[in-house]
């Protein structure tokens, strides 16, 4: 049997109970009887991780959020999802042709300097996670979150140059305040306070201690005042299209989280399994706090 705990950097197996050849060490032990046992889904999903971090690293998530069939009112809240983003493009090519400006940060003022500070920052912290984890974490939310704010701070410096990094600044404006605010949000107040619930006393400590690492407060904590940053530095008041391309953005992701790294059982964001009729109420938060922090911006931008 096996249990997952934090070290200061990773996770780490710890085993228990293993059984080894003492005749002949070249020679595998048998494939035991409950490993044989597991349903098809499972294993799958076993394999699919292996090579990227400990096979019992999820375990500690209740085996019924993990393997097994979706709840209809999944499927039938992303149908709903997706016919909403259908029904409001003509809305939002209105909003793009007649309501977006297209604003860049003057060549030499302290918005820009500013904006070249923060795409360096960014791709550094990019090249010391690459170098230090490697390039499967950017597949999390977390850290595609961190690429669209890099890749628009870098746009915002060369707009003033280029029209088409200027319309991708503009694209990735709302994108990564949205980004940032669901990953400070879930991730500090809804995923970490679960998360040590279920952890016993022992890996407490290690969990709290692996959360402190300064890259992980890099994307967990400063990911938000550096999108903040990216949005004052080019100020401007938010529009329908902004809500649209992160919307369309959000679903893009949902659906790739969950057809493929849930599928595969790289379970990272457990809340929103859709193996429950509860998954209703983890997709609504999303929808909720992405309205509510649209209409904030849109408030401060009005003030």
């Amino acid at each position: 049997m096996a249990k997952a705990s934090l070290s200061e950097d990773s996770f780490v197996v710890e085993k228990e109970g293993v059984e080894r050849c003492s005749n002949d060490s070249r020679n595998p032990s048998p494939p035991r009887d409950d490993e044989d046992a597991k349903p098809l889904g499972e294993k799958k999903a076993d394999v699919g991780r292996k090579a990227l971090v400990p096979p019992n690293l999820f375990d500690w998530i209740p085996y019924q959020y993990r393997v097994g069939p979706w709840s209809p009112l999944a499927y039938l809240y992303f149908f709903v999802w997706l016919a909403g983003i259908a029904y409001m493009a003509p809305i939002m090519a209105y909003s793009y042709d007649h309501e977006l400006q297209l604003v860049a940060p003057a060549h030499g003022t302290k918005h820009w300097w500013c904006s070249v500070a923060g795409g360096i920052w960014c791709i550094l912290i990019n090249c010391v996670m690459i170098k230090k984890w490697g390039p499967w974490p950017y597949a999390s939310f977390t850290l595609l979150s961190w690429s669209l704010l890099t890749l628009r701070f870098v746009c915002m410096a060369l707009g003033y140059l280029n029209g088409t990094a200027l319309v991708v600044s503009e694209v990735l404006r709302f994108p990564t305040l949205i980004g940032a605010s669901i990953t400070t949000i879930v991730w500090n107040f809804v995923l970490q306070p679960v998360i040590w619930f279920f952890m016993s006393n022992s890996q407490r400590p290690h969990f709290v201690k692996f959360n402190k690492q300064f890259l992980l407060i890099q994307i967990h904590i400063v990911n938000l005042p550096l999108a903040i940053l990216s949005h004052y530095c080019s100020p401007r008041a938010l529009v329908f299209f902004d809500y649209y391309v992160s919307g369309v953005w959000l679903y893009v992701y949902a659906v790739f989280y969950l057809s493929v790294l849930d599928r595969k059982g790289f379970h990272l964001y457990p809340i929103f399994t859709p193996r429950t009729h509860l998954c209703v109420f983890a997709y609504t938060m999303i929808i909720g706090i992405h309205y509510g922090v649209y209409n904030f911006w849109q408030w401060l931008g009005q003030g």
